[in-house]
């Protein structure tokens, strides 16, 4: 995957990777999935959450819609 938001103060991110085996659907970009990361100072790390970027939220798998 690839960051594509990162936190340095708060030590999370956020990757974006293609997940091939996913079902592509119209409501989600693709078989793109995104997963929030957290790390520590001792060099472990957390998978937080992962989910499918929505269409309505995401203009690309790598680009936040902008807000209005």
């Amino acid at each position: 995957g690839e960051i594509i938001e990162r936190r340095d103060v708060e030590f999370r991110c956020l990757l974006c990777g293609e997940a091939t085996a996913l079902e592509e659907r119209s409501e989600f970009l693709g078989s793109f999935i995104h997963s929030a990361i957290q790390w520590d100072e001792v060099q472990r790390i957390v998978v937080i959450t992962m989910y499918r970027p929505r269409t309505s939220e995401w203009s690309s798998p790598f680009t936040r819609r902008k807000r209005s």
